[in-house]
């Protein structure tokens, strides 16, 4: 897995990755989002109900260097 680019906002995240299958960024995302809740629920004591609102959402991109850019950038 390869990531190209990272926008991490106060309730979100973008990631701009490239992997060999759906698979793969499957169980990168769930291991992500499995660490980051116990990390920051563990140091969150009065947090209130799920941690992750929704799954995410992986969008296919193309390998043009102006749609990478247009796909990012709407995380800012």
């Amino acid at each position: 897995m390869e990531l190209c680019g990272l926008v991490v906002l106060g309730n979100h995240l973008h990631g701009l990755v490239v992997v060999r299958d759906q698979q793969q960024l499957s169980r990168f995302m769930q291991h992500l989002g499995g660490n980051l809740s116990k990390e920051v629920g563990g140091r969150l004591r009065e947090w209130r109900g799920a941690f992750w609102e929704r799954r995410y959402d992986g969008i296919v991109v193309s390998d043009e260097p102006a749609a990478q850019w247009s796909r990012i950038l709407r995380g800012v």
